[in-house]
């Protein structure tokens, strides 16, 4: 955390001042990080043979940047904003991050639902709210579920975001916790493996109460 700190106060005392090197620089670092990205992109959509569209691209795209790669800039913004050390700023980044998959999940289960079904719903006099309402949201539900599952046991099981972005214990993850239960020299795995195990109780929770 400290060591992101100084990032943060060099890019800050810095500012846009950049020698013309340094903007060359930059400039191929950003061109050779979009051209690898957008290879990896299609190399998955190709293998896998889904969302072979432009938008699809975006999502994955969006999605499939490593955190690491945004960490000083997420925590400077973090830090700008005022939510450092809050659970807004854990929310908001969550939802950033989580928003790109869950559609992407929603629009694969969406694409599984017959077109006939909606067709046939029109031709009875249905409009297009009560076709979402009365048949394309009622067929949903284990779509909901499976992003559910999906989210909640990422951003509970999550790590680098309550060590970077908080501090203390007022805001502290579990996860975080967890961790500082290992101590500085000796390591109790029994006390570290105890509240592992507390800590799976609400994913199983969670679960067994989506699983009908």
């Amino acid at each position: 955390m400290k060591k992101c700190t100084q990032e943060i106060k060099f890019i800050k005392d810095k500012g846009s001042k950049w020698s013309p090197l340094e903007e060359i620089a930059r400039e191929g670092a950003r061109k050779m990080l979009q051209l690898a990205l957008e290879n990896e992109v299609d190399e998955f959509v190709e293998k896998h043979s889904i969302l072979k569209d432009e938008s699809g691209r975006r999502i994955i795209s969006r999605n499939g940047l490593d955190t690491q790669s945004i960490l000083i800039p997420l925590v400077r913004f973090v830090e700008i904003t005022g939510l450092y050390n809050t659970y807004g700023g854990l929310i908001l980044t969550h939802t950033a991050y989580g928003v790109p998959i869950a559609t992407l999940l929603f629009k694969n289960y969406f694409d599984t639902i017959p077109i006939q079904i909606i067709e046939s719903a029109k031709i009875d006099g249905c409009s297009n709210i009560g076709v979402f309402f009365r048949i394309i949201l009622p067929l949903s539900f284990p779509g909901f579920a499976v992003v559910a599952i999906f989210q909640f046991t990422n951003i509970w099981n999550n790590f680098l975001y309550g060590l970077t972005l908080t501090r203390g214990v007022e805001s502290m993850l579990l996860t975080v916790a967890i961790t500082n239960l290992k101590g500085t020299t000796v390591a109790a795995w029994n006390i570290q493996m105890s509240g592992v195990l507390i800590s799976i109780i609400p994913v199983l929770l969670m679960y067994v109460f989506l699983w009908n």
